[in-house]
């Protein structure tokens, strides 16, 4: 995904949108904000 352009963020959201019900989720931080 980072190579079609994709900021972190992004990639985190669409993680978590496809795997977020799959069990209980690790401690993660999220990405930086992004300037």
């Amino acid at each position: 995904m980072s190579e079609e352009g994709k900021s972190l963020t992004e990639i985190r959201n669409k993680i978590d949108d496809t795997y977020g019900g799959n069990g209980t989720p690790t401690p993660t931080p999220m990405p930086p904000a992004e300037k």
